[in-house]
């Protein structure tokens, strides 16, 4: 996984964004009241530095008093835009995802397992989205290096694999009430931890892996 395209070069503002030049050719953005920064001083956002590793930059005299200031990673911005592409792409094909190019599947599979599994853990995205989706996420979790989030949702779809042939199984709204209290707890609290826990590797690794699917002029 190359990190080389995302190494942040410039730094600008327009009155709404905070704007990163990166060493790939791209620019990405942010709004600057999302990042805290909208009621800064120019003087103040002037005041950035870069991290060694020129993944993110910091703005140390700002923030909440007593605080280590206000820092934007390249990744994450990157990530938000990959992901806003592949929704937007989605929602004009009529939200039919098996229509999409594969890897924008992937994208929006992943987003969907982010954004439903921060929200109301694994069982949520699992019975939004279904098995084809959990499958495509799973996937792209392996293609993406994510391992540890690998290692979760494997492992919460195991537990569910003893209801593919349930008699009351008529749709995924019927799984959580035909799981036994331990497996809804060993899936919704033990693992849905661990799964918050290990999804902070999935911006980081899917700005590097779905790169070239940010669509933004070079």
């Amino acid at each position: 996984m190359s990190l080389d395209r995302l190494r942040i070069q410039t730094v600008d503002f327009t009155d709404t964004h905070l704007r990163l030049g990166l060493a790939g050719g791209r620019t990405v953005e942010g709004f600057l009241r999302r990042h805290n920064l909208l009621d800064a001083t120019p003087e103040q956002r002037a005041g950035w530095i870069l991290s060694d590793d020129a993944l993110s930059v910091r703005w140390p005299a700002l923030g909440r008093s007593g605080g280590k200031g206000i820092t934007v990673d390249a990744q994450g911005l990157a990530w938000d835009r990959i992901c806003e592409d592949a929704l937007a792409e989605l929602a004009r094909g009529g939200w039919k995802l098996d229509a999409l190019p594969a890897r924008r599947q992937e994208i929006v599979a992943l987003w969907r397992l982010e954004a439903d599994g921060y929200n109301g853990g694994f069982l949520q995205f699992f019975c939004n989205w279904g098995e084809a989706n959990c499958a495509i996420a799973l996937g792209a979790l392996q293609a993406v290096g994510a391992d540890a989030t690998h290692a979760v949702v494997s492992r919460q779809r195991a537990v569910l694999a003893r209801l593919e042939n349930h008699p009351q199984l008529h749709s995924y709204d019927d799984i959580p009430r035909l799981l036994s209290e331990e497996e809804r707890t060993l899936v919704g609290e033990e693992l849905d931890q661990a799964l918050w826990d290990a999804a902070e590797e999935i911006p980081l690794r899917g700005a590097s892996h779905y790169f070239d699917e940010l669509q933004l002029p070079a």
